[in-house]
């Protein structure tokens, strides 16, 4: 899985597999999911306000059609490096 978080806008991207030929769509608040565009499989999630929703853990309540665990799978790595790509 590849992570990115722009810390500028607050927006985190995952990337499960290469996303070239994927389309997305807001499926929930702020949240938007990619998918194959032949498959329909599940290529990415962008999360807007990530690190707001995070930090007043409004993200814990949202059904992600992925099982992402946050505070192992995502915060360690973006606190373990100061470039937003991990």
């Amino acid at each position: 899985m590849r992570v990115t978080l722009d810390r500028e806008f607050d927006i985190l991207s995952l990337s499960f597999v290469d996303n070239a030929r994927s389309y997305g769509g807001e499926e929930y608040d702020g949240i938007v999911v990619f998918h194959d565009m032949d498959s329909d499989a599940i290529t990415g999630i962008m999360i807007y306000d990530f690190m707001k929703r995070y930090n007043n853990h409004s993200i814990k309540n949202v059904k992600l059609p992925v099982e992402v665990d946050f505070d192992n799978d995502i915060i360690s790595k973006i606190c373990r490096f100061r470039n937003s790509t991990i």
